[in-house]
């Protein structure tokens, strides 16, 4: 058989040079087959592990198949191929798919971790691997993972980086005297893509069926060679879309670990997984773990997807146990700091005590004045110097007002610099409009409308 009625044969053909290409696998339906243009013959490989006999028995050919006539060996280039049979869209209609009954999506950690292909990503040696172990034991086990509900099911830890004896010591670490679960599985060695990786978790899966989620630490382990003139985002996503296809079929879930690059994005930590978009583009959900400093304990886990409401949570390594814990959404943390630093602050310690000994609830005075009922009241310097003071109370007069009513004046007072005034609102003096007769103003955000 010539090369061009081959790949007539085939879906989703591909050109990667002179005589390679890439296409649909007929065995397993999906991404993955690379054709080669042999001297004699035409070479198969899939990255999916097919055999060459399961490809062309899929075709409805034989191996003798790939095999050139001696006569044509040389004019297979000026052949030209069969017309190919135009397959029809699949499409169902609005009203259709409304009234469809379809199956909920399901989740394995219950709002930030759905079934399918999933990424973590994170910089080197910051602490994944001891979060995806607990992941990994809090799923097998049914236990709660970062205070969400999990819904038990078995798990195989490919853990190619670690060896055994580290796995053990982490595993006693985490979960101490409790007997393991026996749910949760360990390998520390395994085939790359191209080398028959997912014919390997196809075994795995015959033998321990319950298995539903894998955890592979990391992708770069697992990676293969790429293709003839391949661009590097066509492979990541080719690879990424093997796995996820495989995943998907089986009704299976599997999270990918991954490093971040060094260089920071504020912006968009998303923009911070190394390689290209086709990693993030081809995962279902991704979750990447930043930090402001690298020896601190808090991070963010910053969590996004097409089932997933995006999150930016506050969570803190606990060092001891050596388990990520939540703290809250970052927002949320960020104000009951800055609530907790202003109700500890001193100056605000000094003003209300200062307002509450006055019969009209208003004091007036000098930043050195201030400063002076400081050392009775806080018991301590209120700064360190007026003029700083003076700054401190500029910086306070937002929350003064939102957490406690409190409103700050500060007027010229000749020689002696400014003279400070504060006192409680009175909010009875003004009738709140009504609903209906507030006009919204076209730079308000929802929080301020």
């Amino acid at each position: 058989m010539s090369i061009n009625e081959f790949l007539s044969r085939l879906e989703g053909v591909e050109t990667h040079g002179q005589n390679q290409w890439s296409a649909v696998c007929p065995a397993h339906n999906g991404p993955g087959l690379t054709v080669t243009k042999g001297a004699a013959e035409i070479v198969l490989a899939c990255a999916h592990g097919c055999k060459r006999y399961q490809i062309v028995q899929a075709m409805g050919l034989g191996v003798t198949d790939l095999f050139f006539a001696k006569e044509r060996a040389g004019s297979d280039q000026s052949e030209k191929a069969p017309k190919k049979e135009i397959k029809g869209l699949e499409v169902i209609s609005a009203p259709d798919l409304q009234k469809a009954n379809l199956p909920p999506i399901k989740y394995l950690v219950d709002g930030i971790l759905p079934e399918g292909t999933s990424l973590l990503s994170a910089a080197s040696k910051i602490g994944k691997s001891w979060m995806v172990l607990d992941l990994g034991l809090c799923l097998a086990s049914g236990k709660s993972f970062l205070g969400h509900d999990t819904h038990q099911t078995g798990v195989l830890y490919l853990a190619l980086e670690d060896s055994l004896q580290r796995l053990q010591s982490r595993m006693k670490t985490v979960w101490g005297k409790a007997p393991a679960p026996p749910l949760f599985g360990f390998t520390t060695k395994a085939p790359t893509l191209d080398r028959g990786l997912l014919d390997t978790l196809d075994d795995h899966l015959q033998r321990k069926p319950d298995t539903k989620f894998f955890i592979i630490d990391t992708l770069q382990k697992i990676r293969g060679q790429s293709l003839s003139r391949e661009a590097a985002y066509a492979q990541d996503y080719r690879e990424m879309g093997v796995v996820k296809e495989f995943m998907d079929k089986y009704a299976l879930s599997v999270q990918f670990l991954h490093h971040n690059r060094k260089m920071r994005d504020d912006g968009d930590p998303f923009n911070m997984i190394s390689g290209t978009n086709g990693i993030m583009g081809a995962a279902d959900t991704v979750w990447t773990i930043t930090k402001d400093r690298r020896d601190g304990c808090e991070a963010v886990l910053h969590i996004t997807g097409r089932d997933v409401r995006q999150s930016d949570t506050a969570i803190r390594f606990d060092e001891e146990r050596c388990m990520w814990e939540q703290l809250g959404a970052v927002d949320w943390l960020a104000e009951q700091r800055a609530r907790l630093e202003y109700n500890q602050s001193p100056i605000v310690k000094t003003v209300k005590k200062l307002l509450e000994q006055s019969l009209e609830y208003r004091w007036d005075g000098t930043a050195s004045e201030l400063m002076e009922a400081g050392k009775y009241i806080a018991q301590t310097y209120l700064s360190l110097s007026t003029k700083k003071l003076g700054r401190e109370i500029t910086a306070l007069e937002k929350p003064l007002f939102e957490y406690d009513g409190i409103v700050h004046a500060a007027s010229s007072h000749g020689t002696a610099g400014k003279k400070h005034s504060f006192y409680y609102q009175n909010f009875g003096q003004f009738e709140e409009l009504p609903d209906d007769g507030q006009q919204e103003l076209p730079w308000q955000t929802d929080s301020e409308k």
